[in-house]
């Protein structure tokens, strides 16, 4: 994903794709050379294309689990929410320890607000794996606070922001937290630092009134 990062225009990135192309007719082992082909067709706006590329990858080393992840993460990020779900699924049926896709199926069921139970655990389980990832706490945190265990909550976000201060959404989010565990003047707080980050963050305008009145 990263080698895609070096093309600047269009033209380049057309004539990076046709010698990854090459090099995958030379050596269809490459996994390399698949990998930098699907970056340089996410980097062209071919999503489509790219999740092709990462099934192919897949289907060639059913052990990738790399590739069957952002297979499944690309179908999330095109809003194809069922499909990803189904992607996600089987991927921890076949490898339990998969932190990534159990992250990301534990967001969907916590939006959905379905299957809390198993939320919990496959979010738990990615964190016991990724400890520091901001975005796994995040994760964690936002369960509790649908399971309404606010308290549990607060340790998680407040790991998110120690990671990645700049994130408008996890300052909302332990100001959520605070709010909820009737902490308002570290709700407050929070939800101001989210509006700093993002001034047009409409969620955390509310909270913030809802704070003051």
């Amino acid at each position: 994903m990263r080698a895609a990062q070096v093309y600047g225009t269009q033209k380049d990135l057309g004539l990076a794709e046709a010698t990854m192309r090459r090099a995958i007719q030379v050596d269809p082992s490459s996994t390399r050379a698949y990998t930098m082909l699907a970056g340089i067709l996410l980097a062209s706006g071919k999503m489509d294309a790219a999740r092709a590329e990462f099934d192919q990858m897949a289907q060639r080393d059913p052990k990738n689990v790399a590739a069957k992840t952002m297979a499944a993460m690309i179908v999330h990020s095109q809003n194809k929410t069922a499909d990803a779900k189904k992607r996600y699924q089987a991927i921890i049926e076949a490898d339990p320890t998969a932190a990534v896709a159990a992250n990301n199926l534990a967001w969907i069921y916590a939006e959905e607000g379905e299957r809390l139970d198993d939320a919990l655990r496959l979010a738990q389980s990615a964190s016991a794996r990724l400890p520091d990832n901001p975005e796994v706490n995040d994760t964690l945190g936002w369960i509790y606070v649908k399971r309404e265990l606010p308290a549990m909550a607060i340790p998680a976000f407040q790991k998110s922001v120690e990671k990645d201060p700049g994130n408008a959404s996890y300052h909302y989010h332990l100001a959520m937290a605070f709010s909820k565990s009737g902490e308002p003047t570290k709700a407050r707080q929070s939800a101001q630092q989210a509006l700093k980050l993002k001034p047009d963050y409409a969620e955390a305008q509310q909270l913030l009134a809802q704070l003051k009145g």
